[in-house]
């Protein structure tokens, strides 16, 4: 089988100085190959199995020093060649500079054989320590990635996943794509990493990328003093009405329905 070379058209990076302003936008979930790859001559086929996926990262970025380290690291990820259940990953590549708060452009090159089929996936690591916004991956040979995500350094959030472009139902989900979706709907639910999905013990921070509902619980302080109880709104008969996100907070020691009033972590 004969290798294709890839050039990609943009991959374009972001880094805004507060994540929170667009955490109720509902990010990238569930995409499926946009198509399978075409080996015309335009792509420059190799001898080789492997291809040489060259790109441009484009980064704006607010730093307040005026140059630091960036590092990333990207890996493609299989939708028709599975292992374990999961699409088999590439070769990670590394790409590190320095950046200021202008505008700059990197090139970038992935290294994927062409052995593994089409990619459905990108994972991507930030082993830095600022977050970037990551925009768009596309490609010359139709596997786009429209990301719109923020990619946390590894020690708040190990890794993002984003998907191509084509929304797909779950009956239509490659199957060495299927747990990589149910990992980021887990994620995004607040579940991944918990007991149960009510396990409030620890609050969800902002890197969680939770999207799940819950009742407003956190009206009132009984903690604090019995007459400073509240009920729950939403979810009653009485009160079936209104939701907000949900955050994680640990309940109080008097009720466990109604978590301690902390607005300390950003959810409001």
């Amino acid at each position: 089988m004969h290798g294709l070379r890839w050039h990609c058209q943009s991959l374009l990076v972001r880094q805004l100085r507060s994540p929170a302003l667009i955490r109720g936008r509902r990010e990238n979930c569930c995409r499926a190959p946009a198509c399978a790859l075409d080996s015309g001559s335009e792509l420059g086929a190799t001898s080789t199995g492997m291809v040489h996926v060259g790109g441009k990262l484009l980064l704006q970025s607010f730093l307040d020093s005026p140059s630091r380290r960036l590092t990333l690291s990207l890996q493609l990820v299989s939708a028709t060649v599975a292992g374990d259940g999961r699409g088999v990953l590439g070769e990670e590549a590394v790409l590190g500079a320095a950046i200021s708060g202008a505008e700059t452009e990197l090139d970038v090159t992935l290294a994927w054989d062409d052995a593994l089929g089409v990619p459905g996936a990108v994972v991507v690591k930030n082993h830095s320590d600022f977050p970037v916004y990551l925009k768009l991956l596309s490609t010359a040979a139709g596997v786009h990635f429209t990301c719109n995500g923020w990619v946390y350094p590894v020690g708040k959030h190990s890794h993002r996943l984003f998907f191509t472009n084509d929304a797909y139902v779950k009956e239509q989900t490659p199957s060495a794509l299927l747990k990589y979706r149910e990992d980021e709907l887990a994620a995004l639910r607040g579940e991944a990493g918990r007991a149960f999905a009510d396990d409030e013990e620890q609050p969800f921070q902002e890197w969680d990328r939770v999207y799940d509902y819950a009742l407003y619980n956190d009206l009132g302080n009984p903690d604090l003093r019995k007459d400073l109880a509240r009920p729950v709104l939403g979810g009653s008969q009485e009160y079936p009405y209104p939701r907000r996100t949900k955050t994680g907070r640990r309940p109080s020691r008097a009720d466990r329905k109604g978590p301690i009033e902390d607005r300390t972590d950003g959810f409001g």
